[in-house]
Parts: C-alpha cells; structure tokens; sequence
C-alpha cells in the first residue's frame, strides 16, 4: 500500500516546550586491543518529555523514550594501571519510541510511533582514575550528553 499527500494549507504549526530530558544513561563493554587503544559496544537510554502547542494552545504532553546501541573506539594519550586520559568515537543506531496524549478537551486524538536513525557520539576528552574500581569522567557530544561522570571496574 502506498500513499501520497499534497497539503495545501495548514490551519496552525505544531510546536513544543517545556521539554525536561532525564540525561542518558549508558553502559559500556570495551576490550582493550593495545595497552593504549579499546574498542567497545555500548548502549545509552534518555527519556524526554515535552508539551505540544498549535499556536498558543496545548493540544498535548508527548514523551519519548530514546535508545542507542552503538560500537566505540577509545584512544589513551595517557595509559598507565591508576590513570588514562582518552578520547574516543562511539557510532550505531538510536530508536525512539513517541507516544502522545492529548490534553483533556483539545479534540486531538492519542498517537504513537517509532523512528530510527545513524546515532554517533564524540568523546572529546575523558579520563579514568583508579585501578579495579575507578572514577570516569568524559565531556564530548552526541547521544550521551556533553559531560558525564560515572564508574568503571576492570575484570
């Protein structure tokens, strides 16, 4: 089945505010190749929650949940048994799942959905601090956020 449409006029344009992100979180396995370079598979989860506006009129409260599963590359300009400082490359699919409720009385009806897209995320720079058990802490870009601070163990 195919469809094609040709919207010739619109009565008012949708818009969003009030969007609140949970920030990502995300788990991560890498296997070290040479003492200083790591490649990894990885996975982050963020909620985000939004109203919806037809001019000034809230029509609906929409949420979305986003997944990303990715693979990862890791670089250590610094690399001994308590400390690495690294940068790293992280690239694969992220999936959202949408769904709408519409605001008492607003005559819009209830919608879901799904998309999927190419995710990525740059580690401009990142360290690790510990030996077993450490402190990481990494400030980069993409579907992780810009600045996260978490814990490792090494097995």
């Amino acid at each position: 089945m195919s469809e094609f449409s040709l919207i010739l006029v619109t009565v008012g344009t949708l818009t969003s505010d009030n969007q609140k992100y949970s920030g990502a979180s995300y788990i991560n396995y890498s296997y070290a190749i040479e003492d200083n370079f790591m490649i990894g598979l990885e996975a982050a989860y963020e909620r985000i929650t939004k109203d919806n506006f037809v001019g000034k009129t809230k029509i609906a409260e929409q949420t979305d949940n986003a997944l990303s599963i990715g693979a990862s590359a890791r670089y250590s300009y610094i690399s001994n048994p308590k400390f690495r400082m690294y940068s790293g490359l992280a690239a694969g699919y992220i999936t959202v799942q949408a769904k709408s409720e519409p605001v008492k009385g607003s005559g819009y009806k209830a919608e879901k959905g799904n998309t999927g897209q190419f995710g990525y995320h740059l580690t401009g720079f990142g360290f690790r601090y510990g030996k077993k058990a450490a402190i990481v802490a990494e400030l980069g870009f993409g579907y992780k956020g810009i600045l996260n601070v978490g814990f490792n163990y090494r097995f």
